[in-house]
């Protein structure tokens, strides 16, 4: 009788680690439907406008008002894109691929150093330095325009590059200091200590360690 009592409390054990196996496995072959049904709609909200985009920019403009919007044209013309490109967009998207990079380029490995130094650096100045990054989130962008627009006339920066690139520059720090210096305290500790004990100073561990 014990020994019938010790084979069922066996299989019963047996029965009930497998119950939730099983169950995992009903509801991983479980389709979603309404995961799936959400799915197509946001593909199809998110398709939509480039679709619209796409079929305006080879119409003509009696196809575009005189018919559907949305409607495929018959006679698909590219004078639209003839029509840009003459009108200097070669220009226009290299002053902003200039912005662009002038803006980001700088605006990182400043922001990176400056994280580094928040994270890893103690002292007053340091504290008081991430205090005026923060101070620089509180600032609205829109407070600033005619002081800025000051500063750019009286340096003779006006209907420049500069006049876009650097005030760019000033706003985008904050912000890049705060995201990468909470990214920079989930680094591990132990990995910096390991590469002091091998000799590395602090500027070959931010660019070996922190930076990849």
């Amino acid at each position: 009788m014990a020994i019938t009592t010790e084979k069922l409390s066996a299989a019963h054990k047996r029965n009930s680690l497998q119950n939730p196996e099983r169950r995992r496995r009903r509801t991983r072959h479980r389709p979603n439907l309404l995961g799936g049904l959400g799915g197509w709609i946001w593909l199809a909200v998110i398709i939509l406008p480039i679709y619209y985009v796409v079929i305006t920019s080879v119409k003509n403009q009696a196809g575009f008002f005189g018919g559907n919007p949305l409607a495929p044209t018959l006679e698909p013309t590219l004078d639209n894109y003839a029509f840009v490109l003459e009108q200097g967009f070669t220009q226009y998207f290299m002053n902003s691929l200039i912005v662009t990079l002038g803006t980001v380029l700088p605006a990182l490995v400043v922001s990176f150093m400056a994280a580094y130094a928040v994270v890893r650096g103690s002292g007053r100045f340091i504290t008081w330095t991430n205090t005026l990054f923060l101070m620089g989130l509180a600032i609205p962008l829109h407070a600033t325009i005619i002081p800025i627009y000051y500063m750019i006339t009286r340096a003779q920066l006006y209907d420049t590059l500069l006049a876009l690139i650097l005030p760019s520059i000033a706003f985008a720090i904050p912000i890049s200091v705060l995201i990468l210096s909470n990214f920079l305290r989930n680094v591990p500790k132990e990995l910096f200590e390991s590469m002091r004990l091998d000799g590395c100073s602090e500027f070959s561990m931010m660019w070996r360690l922190a930076l990849p």
